[in-house]
């Protein structure tokens, strides 16, 4: 499995040399977070953002903004995102855009007015060099000294990579996504003097990518802030940038990358579809270190805001199974189930292996049903017999959706109506319809042992779905799996398949998860659960307390609180 056979140049400590670029699926997991850890060390795991309230104070008397939003866009289609994202800034800002042609900005003027609430909007024409960070540099120098912050986002795609779009959208999120996010933002600005830069965690499909030839880096880093005349250099410690070059920043915490005339448009490389190693490249590397040069030190955010609007009225049955060793239910599992109480109307707990009296009455708090059998099956073999047994009270009564989950993960992380809220946000039409009929947390790819499907760990089908024919055939036909390759196998893949060829689409929570169990290896749920959680997935697998890392652990519970939201 994996993707191999991509070169690139890169300048090494002895000169110009030619590399294959060795893909992180020949590494095993330990291996790849060795190397991480050695260069990202300490680094601080993202604070988590739940969201604030703007302050009524933080207005200039005179009404100019403190904040100024610069963009570059490269790729002008991009701009009904953006625009969405810039309308979520709760503060009065200027926009200023750079774009490399006059038709460009003439499609970017079209898109932006009378749609994008800024005071004003500047947009101007650059040379296509330095990628996005000349034009940043260019259009802000003059302007700069008159804002408190800015931020700097771009168009990116990410063309040389599968998951660019992903990846674009994951920093939008956690930079933008709602007005409560953002107002978080400004109020750890606000409340913290020396807090100079705000950028989200580095994406987990780069890997061991961004810190690769750091110590080369580290030099040309070291050279552009004495460039830059910065007193006391510091380019110790951990890896610590944001990856991409998109972030918020305090003007003073970076002010001489704007002073003087270094770099200008012609120190930057010529285009030439470099993925590394130019000046661009550099500065991305840079901005936290002139910070912290400045007397400054960053944050890492993470938005965990959702809609306040988001409505939550439909009516749904689930299916939890459970397997209690020792007849109890798991603390984990109770917080499980209370958190999924807030969204299913009908909740049946299945207990594989049985109950005690106090497992059972502690079931019943959450559940209308609780249903105990023998441990056969696993989950598959438990959802078919419930589903078979209850096919009148499902398909004729007024529930639109089935959730059937298990006791597998921790979590939710995060509320269930934060999550319907995500998925709403990702896939709803313009007419707030979904464009799928059933969905999942991860999605795992094809490969020459397993079909693509969804995870089983939880699904969710509407009811076009669990009314149909196709849906009752698998179940009636399933056998009951012995084992569990053949519970994936002939459960949680052939029911993704089966569905499929009847003609219904699904979508997941994650769609990155696809790519890095592609690129990363098929284990990722367990072995990486701080980067599946980054990714956005709300579950930590219990089985990766055994098979991840130490560092993975404490980054995970580093992020999340050692209790992981309270629900380990």
């Amino acid at each position: 499995m994996g993707l191999v056979g991509k070169f690139f140049k890169h300048l090494s400590e002895d000169g110009l040399q030619e590399t294959a670029a060795v893909t992180l699926n020949f590494l095993s997991p330990h291996r790849i977070q060795r190397r991480l850890d050695h260069y990202e060390g300490k680094a601080p795991v993202p604070v988590p953002f739940y969201g604030s309230e703007p302050h009524a104070d933080f207005e200039r008397a005179d009404g100019t903004p403190r904040i100024a939003c610069q963009l570059h866009i490269f790729y002008p289609e991009d701009c009904p995102e953006l625009i969405g994202n810039l309308n979520e800034i709760p503060y009065s800002f200027d926009c200023w855009i750079s774009t490399d042609t006059e038709e460009k900005a003439a499609r970017i003027r079209s898109a932006f007015t009378g749609t994008c609430r800024a005071r004003t909007t500047t947009i101007e024409v650059f040379a296509n060099r330095g990628r996005d960070v000349a034009p940043l540099l260019e259009q802000l120098r003059p302007h700069i000294a008159a804002y408190d912050y800015f931020c700097h986002v771009h168009s990116k795609h990410s063309g040389t990579v599968e998951w660019g779009d992903d990846w674009r959208r994951y920093l939008y999120w956690h930079l933008f996504g709602t007005q409560a996010n953002i107002a978080e933002t400004f109020e750890a600005f606000e409340s913290d003097p020396r807090l100079g830069i705000i950028y989200p965690e580095r994406y987990p499909l780069l890997g061991e990518n961004y810190i690769r030839y750091w110590k080369r880096y580290q030099k040309d880093i070291l050279q552009l802030l004495g460039d830059l005349n910065v007193p006391n250099p510091q380019t110790s410690g951990p890896v610590d940038f944001p990856a991409g070059t998109m972030f918020w920043a305090r003007v003073s915490a970076v002010h001489q990358v704007f002073e003087g005339q270094y770099p200008s448009a012609l120190d930057f490389d010529a285009e030439g579809d470099q993925i590394d190693s130019t000046l661009a490249h550099v500065i991305e590397r840079s901005w936290s270190y002139l910070a912290r040069s400045n007397g400054f030190h960053s944050k890492k955010c993470f938005n965990l805001t959702a809609p306040a609007d988001a409505p939550y009225t439909h009516e749904r049955v689930a299916l939890f199974v459970a397997f209690n060793v020792d007849g109890e239910v798991e603390a984990a599992d109770e917080h499980y189930l209370s958190a999924l109480s807030a969204i299913a109307t009908h909740i049946i707990y299945i207990s594989n292996g049985g109950l005690s009296a106090q497992g059972r009455a502690t079931a019943s708090r959450y559940a209308d049903e609780v249903i105990e059998r023998d441990n056969v099956g696993y989950d598959f073999g438990a959802w078919q017999e419930v589903l078979l047994s209850h096919r009148t009270l499902l398909t004729r009564g007024s529930f639109d959706e089935l959730i059937l989950c298990n006791n597998s993960c921790f979590g939710p992380l995060i509320p269930f109506e934060h999550i319907y809220s995500t998925m709403d946000r990702q896939y709803q039409d313009d007419e707030g319809s979904d464009t799928y009929d059933f969905w999942g947390i991860t999605a795992f790819p094809a490969s020459e042992e397993h079909r693509h499907h969804v995870q089983s760990f939880f699904l969710g089908f509407h009811h076009n779905v669990f009314s149909s024919s196709a849906f009752w055939s698998f179940w009636n036909n399933l056998a009951t799996p012995t084992d569990r390759d053949k519970a994936i196998e002939d459960g949680e893949e052939m029911l993704s398949t089966s569905l499929v060829e009847a003609g219904f689409t699904w979508n997941v929570l994650c769609p990155a998860s696809e790519s890095y169990a592609t690129n990363i290896g098929e284990t990722t749920g367990y072995t990486w659960p701080y980067e599946m959680t980054i990714l956005g997935m709300p579950f930590v697998k219990k089985k990766s307390y055994k098979m991840a890392c130490s560092s993975q652990i404490e980054k995970l519970e580093g992020f999340l609180g050692s209790d992981l939201l309270g629900c380990r």
